[in-house]
């Protein structure tokens, strides 16, 4: 299966901290640091609280400068002074900590990386509670920071990279239904998320066709020393398809929401299941959707046209609105693809009938490439899944991607 200010002259007062320290133009930030240092740790000792600033301050000039091993041991000393000044677990130590992962993941050292991710989640999974709703700012927090570092990174992503963000969304999501409960629309999001994670492990695995490393991921319990990838994809298979299911059952659980809102979600699962091919499963859950719309008081006459009419594979789809809208206006040199959309999913006979103005023969093939590839969700005709035949979409260019994405 198939991411300083510097200081310079220490004031005579003992009791000044760091913020008192200024830099005069043309100084090196840096001795000037080491200087300030050196004086206060002369008058308040080896872990003075005032330290904690000054070791911060002087890890970001070593980076300005390129020296990022010594930064890094500026920002190991200052969460030890932090520690030792606010104790073990204080969150005060985190700043410093996600420095140097910072520069671990830089310095290429992403085990080490790694640990330092795992010690912020011990530290405030231990001051909050580990099932405390409490936690999840911190773990929002993890996991946008590991997110944003894997976009920047020239690195290769690697498949344990894809395991420790599934990991950090299977608890968001726990800890949002805590916080929420069940019926709320968050906890539904969140779960979807949660499986949307679990489709970028899976497709990392099939890529690369490698285990993450267990020495590399948060929670080296979900991957042991043994697991080859086909059982790591199925294990991410089945809780991919576990959120989902949970989103069906947050919607049904929301006294705001619509059966509409009920049948999408439904029918997000059938994606799940095509796009793994396990086609008898998704004909049940798009079957499943469909009669939930036609028993609808409000909903029956929309069955048809929701339903009825194929549609790109939703359940990875992050720029539209969670439930589609049928009655969008036609945007203007929008192309329309004549198609058959075939029950599983696989398009046929795919032919642009009406290009837009200035379309070129090049980009004219690389849609039918794109297309070539993508998964259409079936249409629903009388309540039984079935191929369809002439099918044309009206779609912009660039909303292809959704399509090759499988959005």
């Amino acid at each position: 299966m198939k991411r300083l200010i510097g200081c310079a002259l220490l004031m005579a007062a003992p009791v000044l901290g760091a913020q008192d320290f200024v830099v005069p133009p043309g100084t090196d930030p840096v001795r000037d640091y080491l200087e300030a240092i050196e004086q206060t740790e002369s008058m308040g000792g080896a872990y003075a609280g005032e330290l904690v600033d000054l070791y911060h301050g002087m890890g970001h000039s070593l980076i300005e400068l390129g020296e990022l091993e010594e930064a890094r041991d500026a920002f190991h000393r200052a969460a030890m002074v932090s520690r030792v000044n606010f104790g073990p677990y204080s969150l005060e130590q985190t700043n410093y900590l996600y420095s140097i992962a910072d520069i671990e993941f830089r310095v290429d050292n992403p085990e080490a990386a790694v640990d330092v991710l795992k010690q912020i989640y011990r530290i405030h999974a231990q001051h909050h509670g580990e099932n405390s709703p409490d936690l999840l700012p911190a773990l929002e927090q993890i996991s946008a920071w590991y997110t944003d570092r894997l976009e920047q990174s020239a690195e290769p992503i690697r498949p344990s990279d894809y395991q420790n963000l599934s990991y950090l969304a299977e608890r968001i999501a726990y800890l949002t239904e805590v916080q929420y409960g069940l019926g709320h629309p968050q906890s539904a999001m969140s779960s979807r998320a949660e499986a949307q994670a679990h489709f970028r492990a899976i497709h990392k695995v099939a890529l690369t066709r490698q285990s993450p490393n267990p020495d590399l991921v948060m929670n080296p319990d979900e991957v042991g020393d043994q697991l080859g990838p086909g059982r790591v994809a199925l294990d991410h298979f089945l809780a991919g398809e576990a959120a989902l299911k949970r989103v069906v059952q947050s919607w049904q659980e929301n006294p705001n929401a619509t059966e509409l809102d009920v049948a999408e979600a439904v029918a997000q699962v059938g994606d799940w299941n095509l796009a793994f091919e396990y086609y008898r499963s998704a004909e049940h859950n798009y079957e499943q959707a469909y009669r939930i719309l036609a028993a609808s008081r409000n909903f029956a006459s929309l069955a048809d046209r929701y339903l009825g009419q194929p549609t790109p594979i939703r359940f990875m789809n992050t720029a539209e609105s969670f439930v589609r809208d049928v009655d969008s206006p036609a945007v203007a040199g929008s192309v329309d693809i004549s198609m058959t959309v075939m029950a599983n999913g696989r398009l046929q006979d795919v032919e642009i009938i009406s290009p837009e103005e200035g379309l070129s023969e090049e980009q004219s093939r690389e849609i039918l490439t794109i297309l070539e590839s993508a998964l259409f969700r079936p249409a629903v005709i009388d309540g039984e899944v079935c191929a369809l035949e002439g099918f044309v979409w009206k779609i912009p260019p660039l909303s292809l991607g959704a399509a090759e994405s499988g959005g």
